[in-house]
């Protein structure tokens, strides 16, 4: 009976910690540890997100008559070298340095979009997109290609939107390291998930003014 008693004690105790690290931490912030965008679930609290953090929230553009308030709370974390330490993660197959999250005058949240400068090897960036790939192959993604060159992928799934934007190539961006200027290749990866419950028509049109949380459509695409 002891041996039974110690391996469901065990058990438990796997499923306990199991448990735990399926959660986010409840604030977004340096110490708080990474916060997961395959998470997230838009029940989260966004007072208490950004209660442990620096951040700043602003009336999301201009509002026409009749349409809901919308609010963006962005969150630019800098640690003690004054360096941008990535902590917004995507199942750590990809982290990003900062995050806005896009809200109603409820706030209710409507989206999460976490952006990067990106300087390391690109084919990160390819093996990430083939994660996604594989992690949705339930739903074929909506492919688009920007003026720019950049591309989008998006996946249509049962509640929510994930949006990738990336870039195909870096560029030498000026970029300011300790106070000091200096050059360096970059590219953008933006990743925005929407909670598909708050996405009506009448959301899209406003997002469609919206640079930080533009939902692309197919006329925003090249030959769209």
């Amino acid at each position: 009976m002891k041996r039974i008693v110690v391996i469901l004690t065990i058990v438990s105790s796997f499923f306990i910690h199991g448990v735990l690290n399926a959660q986010n931490p409840k604030s977004i912030c340096i110490t708080c540890g990474r916060f997961d965008l395959a998470k997230i679930n838009f029940s989260e609290d966004i007072n208490v997100l950004a209660a442990q953090n620096k951040s700043k929230t602003v009336l999301s553009g201009q509002q026409q008559n009749n349409q809901t308030k919308l609010y963006e709370t962005f969150f630019l974390f800098k640690d003690d070298k004054g360096k941008n330490p990535e902590i917004i993660t995507y199942q750590n197959w990809f982290t990003f340095n900062n995050v806005r999250i896009l809200s109603n005058d409820k706030s209710k949240i409507i989206a999460f979009a976490a952006f990067n400068f990106y300087d390391q090897p690109m084919s990160q960036i390819d093996a990430f997109v083939n994660q996604l790939k594989n992690k949705f192959k339930s739903s074929n993604p909506k492919i688009g290609k920007l003026v720019d060159g950049a591309i989008v992928y998006q996946w249509f799934l049962n509640d929510v939107i994930v949006q990738l934007e990336r870039d195909t190539k870096q560029e030498v961006e000026s970029t300011s390291v300790n106070g000091k200027w200096v050059d360096k290749k970059t590219c953008h990866v933006k990743l925005t998930v929407f909670n598909k419950a708050l996405l009506d028509d009448k959301m899209k049109i406003s997002l469609a003014r919206n640079i930080n949380f533009l939902f692309y459509q197919k006329e925003h695409f090249k030959g769209g």
